[in-house]
């Protein structure tokens, strides 16, 4: 993949992980279970509460594989246009080498 096709596409990806990181800064109000009161019934609605914001099927957690695998991608699309960038500049020095013009 060319810098130039995979550059718009990073940008985007770019601009999906900030916004990420924007709303995983605003489910830190999720850190602390909600103040319901110091019933018994209050301290179980408020930790069955906390649990559905942060545990391993939440939203939070979903939010945070999406922004490992805008990541990854991102990654990907990086070494994929710098090595083809490499791969290409090394055909070119090696037709020049041969005395092809042109390239």
């Amino acid at each position: 993949m060319t810098k130039e096709a995979a550059d718009p596409i990073i940008k985007v990806l770019e601009n999906y992980i900030n916004e990420i990181g924007i709303m995983r800064h605003k489910l830190r109000a999720f850190d602390q279970k909600p103040p319901l009161g110091d019933h018994a019934y209050g301290k179980k609605v408020a930790e069955h509460m906390w649990e559905a914001a942060n545990g391993e099927r939440s939203a939070r957690e979903a939010l945070i594989s999406l922004g490992i695998v805008l990541e990854k991608s991102r990654e990907a699309l990086l070494r994929a246009s710098n090595q083809y960038q490499e791969q290409e500049e090394s055909v070119q020095d090696r037709l020049r080498g041969l005395g092809v013009e042109g390239s």
